[in-house]
């Protein structure tokens, strides 16, 4: 076409609507040739990759096209498809690969017009599908663990097999999840929900609205202990993400599990040697926000010694005052300061048939997280009322008013070090006898420095230049350490009877070396001509403890399973047994110094803490706390035995029932200096618990299941709470409860799942619990003005919930995942009400203490939860994203020993994102950005709101329905890193 210059704007503009319709009728002609391709010297070639045995797609695996000039790859994408586009005729060589599978290679010869004995779809494609076989398959030698087990397919095929109800998450979706620990990971998990430190992050999980009391924690099956200086329950933050092949969480116990748990059991299943060579790697750096706009606060940990004067010399030894290094509270300012995470794995099998296999993996964080938080001490004792039911006449008093002492205003900079190991070695003698031997250590060393500025509210005293004011600078240095090993053994004795045994050794260590603390105070007066004046800051006090305590661990297992045909279907019996040998120790003690005041003053100014001057006031704190009740021993012995039979009726209809016993011998003895007698000084309980069970599952079909479940579990006191320990903690005093009595609870499920293809699940199911003597912490008065949390049993309680649990892929590459779990629980408490007695005749009241029942949920427990993620999975790219929403309902996170006055922690929202990108075959960079709308922690007390106005305002108050008693906000976090995989 042959344009002539404009001679006129019509012209022009008819030459400019002639070049559109050009470029109109170009497209429209091209598109017709793609729609057509009889039309056009091109052929396409399609197809799917599947699992030969499960049948399920392989996603992920590598098809080459090759011919003379022809060389092209592809990746299988959601859905296990690939496709070739725009071939010429001609043959080709076709090959198909995926790790942990036989390659496969194929020549193929395709024309357009010759389709004898060739498959073609309904578009003129060529068609070809693969199924893929495991290198295992067929070989004499078996080796135990391949490398898809750690695939979000493999994952499912494993919730479906499975026995009892679980959820499972796989290494391929724990690497693209926003989080690096365990804990933040479980939050995904439907059912799931997590407690959060200071800083953030999450701690410990909550399962189906069970407090973290009634879970236990387990790695590759096995009950690990815990290195909390007060709980039995495992701090799940010391675990980074990237040691764990999958992530299990059991939500109802066979006869053949440790029957401790009401909410559920996690287990961390560890990778196992892998068939084949492996080299992976991960570096990645990144930032907490917090820091962008103030420095992070640090200090010299070097001098700090982790023995006291105590422990170093012998309880009568006097310590010196200059025995306690300056350097823990000399702090340093850092700006920007970097997080940092690493990991590797290496792993292969080797000899003669590969019989013997290695593996180690390898984890390293080092992240900076802070919180700006806010918090009013409660009075020991709320404001009184007059009694339920008369007129109120003062207006003042609303029944159990709560009360504040003090205002806090506080910064928090946590400094957390985390190092992981774990090895893992295997021999297989033949296809009838293997052992392996793991080992994993997980270390973590988190310094943390707060500041806090305490202002009396009484008189209104909120801040410098308005009343006295106390600044205390506080530094812990926490290490806490899991050391676990397990050799493990499976031997076929006979065709059908099969033998398995496991020995092992754990030991969980908690160390806080010499906690410091150290205060001063100032304020401002008014002089006698009503002028303001600032008054100095003056020395008031420091103290210095050391606590430390060791959970060891000796443990065997043994079952015994024999399988065979009865009436033509599967039958299976297993029984066996454990034997647990537990020791705890515990040490604390404290040091209390008060500042030397000069000669002629009534106070030491304050000028820099190295230039603080301390002595022993009485002498005797020169030997710390000597009676102690917090420094004890405790052994624990537990031995359970089980039968169990599973039977599936008709090919169909699965039967697995038996019967757990488990007996418990505890024994502790307080360890005094000097000597001292008193109540509870000694201490021995002894108990058993049969726990049935029942478990059917109904094979609807290949892709679906109907599960329903009935058995009986228990949790056991901690060994903390059962002795008469007294202690200060970090918001209220705590005590010990030596009559405190283990919770039982009967347990009901029923889960329908179906698994429709490739990732894609739906799972919908119900749980009704019933738990008696349940345990909850409960604020007991201690004296006059004060009060202390203390372990107590409370009434019967019930639990009941719903869950649902959903994956769809759509569009190839797009993909919605969620859960929804509503819960309700219920207990009744005894609390206690403060009140004012109705005016008598001569119209005088009196103060009143009654006791009243209240009902409420149980601590810890949400009635919704749910997580909501948008996935982008593009294998033919390399390219994964997500965007992830998680919210957590209101709960509650103290009970009171008062009416009304419970603390709850207000709802919360979460909003991640992540996303990774390959680079060539082995390398992928990747991003993980979380906490993006910077919500915060609300604690409130649910009540009508005096303290947004007049004297005793507060600050902080959003709402007129509800006390705000506690914020604290944290800021996004980046991360961005390298993946490299061999």
């Amino acid at each position: 076409m042959v344009y002539f210059a404009p001679k006129s704007g019509k012209r022009h503009k008819m030459n400019q609507i002639y070049k559109v319709n050009y470029l109109v009728y170009s497209i429209l002609f091209l598109m017709f040739l793609t729609a057509c391709p009889a039309l056009v010297d091109a052929v396409n070639i399609k197809g799917t990759v599947v699992d030969a045995e499960t049948k399920e797609p392989v996603i992920g695996a590598i098809v080459h096209l090759s011919a003379n000039e022809v060389s092209l790859t592809t990746v299988t994408n959601l859905e296990g498809g690939y496709l070739f586009k725009d071939l010429n005729e001609g043959a080709y060589a076709i090959k198909c690969q995926y790790i942990g599978y036989r390659v496969i290679d194929s020549n193929i010869s395709v024309q357009k017009n010759n389709r004898d004995n060739i498959a073609f779809d309904d578009k003129g494609n060529y068609v070809l599908d693969f199924s893929l076989m495991n290198v295992n398959t067929h070989k004499e030698v078996t080796v135990v663990g391949t490398a898809n087990r750690e695939s979000d397919l493999s994952a499912r095929h494993s919730e479906q097999k499975a026995d009892n109800t679980m959820n499972i998450m796989s290494s391929q979706s724990i690497q693209l999840l926003p989080d690096i620990t365990i804990a933040n990971t479980l939050a995904r998990i439907s059912g799931v929900s997590v407690e959060r430190n200071s800083s953030g992050d999450g701690k410990y999980a909550v399962v189906r609205g069970m407090n973290k009391r009634y879970n236990y924690t387990e790695v590759n099956g096995i009950k690990i202990p815990s290195p909390d200086n007060e709980n039995r329950f495992v701090p799940l933050d010391l675990f980074p993400s990237d040691i764990v092949e999958r992530l299990e969480v059991v939500k109802s116990l066979l006869p053949s599990m440790e029957g401790d748990a009401i909410g559920g059991a996690i287990n961390m299943q560890l990778r196992s040697a892998p068939d084949y060579l492996m080299v992976r790697a991960t570096v990645a750096g990144g930032m907490s926000t917090i820091f962008a706009n103030k420095p992070f606060k640090t200090y010299n940990t070097q001098p700090i010694s982790f023995l006291s004067p105590d422990q170093l010399h012998g309880h009568d030894y006097l310590a010196n005052v200059d025995e306690f290094p300056k350097s823990s509270l000399d702090y340093t300012n850092i700006d920007n300061p970097i997080n940092s995470t690493a990991n590797v794995i290496v792993g292969d099998r080797f000899g003669k048939d590969h019989k013997f296999g290695a593996l180690f993996a390898g984890s390293y964080q080092n992240v900076f997280l802070g919180s700006n938080s806010l918090f009013f001490e409660p009075s020991a004792q709320p404001a009184p009322d007059q009694a339920p039911g008369t007129p109120n006449i003062y207006e003042n008093y609303r029944g159990n008013s709560p009360v504040f002492d003090y205002i806090h205003v506080r910064q928090y900079y946590t400094q957390q070090t985390r190092y992981a190991a774990h090895a893992m070695l295997d021999y297989q003698f033949n296809n009838l006898n293997n052992i392996s031997f793991y080992n994993l250590f997980v270390f973590s060393r988190q310094q943390q420095v707060r500041t806090s500025s305490d202002s009396v509210l009484d008189i209104q005293r909120t801040g410098p230049g308005s009343g006295l004011v106390e600044n205390e600078s506080r530094s812990i240095l926490t290490e806490q350490s899991i050391y676990t090993s397990a050799l493990q053994g499976n031997h076929v004795l006979l065709p059908g009877l099969k033998l398995d045994w496991t020995a092992t050794y754990s030991l969980a260590t908690n160390h806080q070396p010499d906690y410091s603390t150290f205060t001063t105070t100032e304020g401002a007066y008014k002089d006698s001509a009503g002028n303001e004046r600032n008054t100095p800051v003056v020395v008031k006090s420091e103290s210095r403890k050391w606590t430390n305590n060791t959970d060891q661990d000796f443990a065997g297992y043994l079952n015994l399973t024999y399988n065979t045909n009865l009436f033509g279907h599967e039958f299976e019996v297993k029984a066996g047994g454990m034997d647990r040998h537990k020791t705890r120790d515990n040490y604390y003690i404290d040091y209390k110094l008060s500042p030397l005041i000069p000669n002629g003053q009534t106070s030491q100014f304050f000028s820099s803490f190295d230039q603080a001057v301390f002595y022993w006031s009485p002498s005797g704190e020169a030997n710390g706390e000597q009676i102690n009740t917090s420094t004890y021993t405790v052994t624990e012995d537990i031995t359970a035995g089980y039968i169990q039979a599973k039977y599936l009726f008709f090919g169909r209809l699965q039967l697995l029932t038996g019967v757990r016993v488990e007996l418990t011998n505890q024994s502790y003895k307080e360890l005094t200096e000097p000597a001292a007698s008193f109540v509870g000084l000694t201490g021995q309980k002894n108990y058993y618990d049969v726990l049935p069970g029942i478990h059917l599952k109904y094979i609807i079909n290949s892709k679906q299941n109907l599960r329903a479940s009935y058995y009986q579990s228990i949790t056991r006191p901690s060994f903390f709470e059962i002795t008469p320990y007294s202690m200060p903690g970090d918001q209220f005093d705590i005590q010990g409860n030596p009559l405190l009595k283990h919770v039982t609870a009967d347990n009901y499920d029923i889960r329908y799942e179906w698994f429709p293809k490739g990732r894609d699940n739906l799972m919908v199911g119900a749980f009704y619990k019933t738990i008696y003597d349940p345990i909850e912490m409960g604020f007991v008065r201690t004296g006059a003005s004060a009060q202390s949390l203390t372990p107590v049993n409370d009434s019967t309680a019930t639990n009941y919930g719903f869950e649902l649990s959903f994956t769809k892929f759509f569009w190839n590459n797009f993909g919605l995942s969620g859960n929804y779990t509503f819960t309700n629980s219920t207990i009744v408490r005894k609390k206690l009400l403060y009140y004012r007695t109705a005016p008598d005749a001569e119209g005088k009241t009196q103060l009143n203490t009654m006791t009243i029942n209240e009902t409420g949920p149980l601590e810890g427990q949400s009635a919704h939860i749910g997580n909501l993620s948008l996935i982008y999975a593009n294998t033919m790219l390399g390219l994964d994203a997500q965007l992830a929403f998680a919210y957590t309902g209101k709960h509650i996170v103290y009970v009171s020993s008062y009416y009304g006055l419970d603390y709850w922690q207000r709802a919360t929202t979460q909003l991640d994102f992540s996303a990774e990108k390959k680079i060539g075959k082995k390398f992928s960079v990747y991003v993980k950005l979380t906490n993006l709308l910077n919500t915060p922690t609300i604690v409130e007390i649910e009540q009508p709101n005096s303290f947004r106005s007049g004297r005793y305002i507060l600050p902080g108050q959003d709402s007129n329905s509800a006390i705000t008693v506690q914020q604290d906000f944290y800021r996004p976090t980046y991360l961005a890193g390298v993946r490299f995989k061999l």
